[in-house]
């Protein structure tokens, strides 16, 4: 049995208030991650609106926490060793580094492993409202 926080409500994609999307500093014009195999590469993730397009911020008393996840072109899940020899994530500023980058132009099992990043907005619970994730 779940025995969790029973108070938390999550917003669906299709919501119209996810106006956010994720900007990732480090990729080139087409979207894509270039660099030299065993360098160490560095991304920045941020959260950006997407009417105004400036970056978002936590609301007030909530956080915002960054991850990856790696999934194969059709969408299960890959292993991250694939992409780097270690990757490390500061959850909090959403920096990414990619230690001893792999470059999928040398690995044919690479080629379709898609590195994605997560960026989640949480917005506290009030007395009249539960706490809310983006």
């Amino acid at each position: 049995d779940y025995t969790g926080p029973q108070d938390l409500e999550t917003t669906d994609d299709s919501d119209p208030r996810r106006a956010y999307r994720v900007h990732i500093d480090g990729l080139d014009e087409n979207g894509n991650l270039a660099a030299e195999k065993g360098s160490t590469v560095t991304l920045r993730t941020s959260l950006q609106d997407v009417f105004t397009g400036e970056p978002a911020s936590a609301p007030q008393g909530g956080q915002m926490t960054y991850g990856i996840e790696a999934v194969y072109a059709d969408g299960s899940p890959a292993p991250l060793n694939l992409i780097a020899e270690s990757i490390e994530v500061d959850s909090r500023t959403g920096e990414i580094k990619l230690i001893g980058y792999r470059g999928d132009q040398y690995d044919p099992q690479a080629r379709g492993v898609r590195l994605r990043t997560v960026v989640e907005r949480s917005t506290p619970a009030t007395s009249t409202e539960p706490a809310r994730r983006q």
